[in-house]
């Protein structure tokens, strides 16, 4: 059965680090200046903004973002153009929707947030004293880092079902060079941010606290929870320039399968009945059976047909087509088929003792006549043919 976890484990990682990484910005990144429609969202000039903006539109009750190298369909009110398209026809203005909330609270969802303060969203790689200042410069600002992934199998099976825990970093950088503690607790002037009050250190320590405590990210089942155990802490200041970056722990306990990649997607079932038999007690030779054909039929006169068919003989497929043959009257007539598909027929009176095998072929049945009329036909070899019973087979039944 394939697992409905949406987690594969050689993406998994990428995967929660895209959902925490979009969880954040949908929750805090900026928002331009909203929309009251759709028609004031398209008559901007779009193109003055980054990648990724962000702006609220009232009458939809959502957020748009602003993506300046898309080709997608146009398809309002979910895909918008602005009037003045790029060189290339590009430029898409794309309603986001999202399946988390803010907080716990099932009437937030992300995507309707009208406000938001974090200047850059992004991950955290190890950037030298120059990227970091770059950084510094748009704070408010979350980046997040990766530090280690944890498995442990949990499946009856090795390699099959692991337990994954995914340990993350994320740093909270901000900064205001108004006097004071304005930078670690917040300033009243929504010009430091774009917000009143604008959010200091701590509050942004809580926000990413209140956001992820206990979310799944929208990759239920895989993702159980993500866990803020743990110790949060400024961990560098800069007094001169009034910045100040706090590091938060963030644990992502998920599961991960490696699933069957051989099945079937939505496998249908048929059934086709075969008839079946072996010569002796012993089980079927399949080197050696008859799989179609290859009988005669109870019929008036001595001269019949066998059905063409089909049958391994010692291990070879044998497919024959044999011709009509007349059989003596009142005999027993045995047959046996060579591996070049031929018939070879030895008769004796009814009765008597069946004569030997052709050599290098394999006996498959007896015809017995009576005077004037077959009359009875059967096989002396192991067989699995098509049954007769219902000329529907196969028929489906999933």
């Amino acid at each position: 059965m394939r697992s409905s976890n949406p987690l594969e484990i050689r993406t998994a990682q990428v995967q929660i680090e895209t959902a925490i990484l979009e969880a954040l910005r949908l929750a805090y990144f900026y928002r331009y200046p909203e929309a009251q429609t759709l028609s004031e969202l398209v008559g901007r000039d779009a193109f003055k903004l980054l990648a990724g903006s962000l702006t609220f539109v009232a009458t939809e009750g959502v957020c748009y973002r602003w993506e300046p190298a898309s080709l997608l369909p146009v398809l309002p009110p979910y895909v918008v153009a602005p009037s003045t398209l790029g060189d290339g026809g590009n430029g898409r203005w794309i309603r986001e929707s999202s399946s988390l909330t803010l907080g716990h609270d099932f009437r937030r969802p992300l995507h309707t947030v009208r406000t938001g303060y974090a200047k850059y969203v992004g991950l955290y790689q190890g950037e030298d004293d120059e990227m970091l200042e770059r950084i510094y410069g748009q704070a408010p600002a979350f980046l997040l880092e990766w530090v280690r992934n944890d498995l442990e199998s949990v499946g009856m099976r090795h390699g099959s079902l692991y337990e994954f825990d995914l340990s993350f970093v994320v740093h909270c950088l901000s900064r205001n060079l108004r006097d004071g503690a304005d930078a670690l607790v917040g300033s009243d002037v929504p010009a430091d941010s774009g917000t009143a009050p604008a959010p200091g250190l701590a509050r942004m320590l809580g926000d990413v606290q209140y956001l992820l405590a206990g979310s799944r990210l929208g990759l239920e089942p895989g993702v159980k929870h993500a866990s803020i155990d743990g110790s949060a802490q400024i961990v560098e200041t800069d007094l001169a320039q009034r910045w100040f970056r706090a590091e938060l722990p963030l644990t992502v306990r998920a599961s991960v399968h490696l699933i069957d990649e051989d099945l079937f997607e939505d496998p249908e079932v048929w059934i086709a009945r075969k008839d079946a038999g072996t010569a002796g007690q012993e089980p079927i030779d399949l080197s050696n059976y008859v799989a179609e054909g290859l009988r005669f039929v109870s019929a008036p006169g001595l001269t019949g047909t066998p059905s063409p068919g089909v049958a391994y003989v010692g291990g070879q497929l044998v497919i024959s087509t044999p011709p009509p043959h007349t059989f003596p009257a009142s005999s027993d007539s045995y047959r046996d088929l060579r591996p070049d598909g031929s018939l070879v027929y030895r008769s004796v009176p009814n009765g008597s003792e069946a004569p030997p095998v052709t050599q290098g072929a394999m006996r498959i049945g007896v015809t017995v006549t009576d005077q004037s009329r077959i009359i009875a036909d059967q096989y002396l070899c192991d067989y699995v043919v098509p049954s007769g019973a219902d000329p529907g087979d196969p028929f489906r039944v999933i």
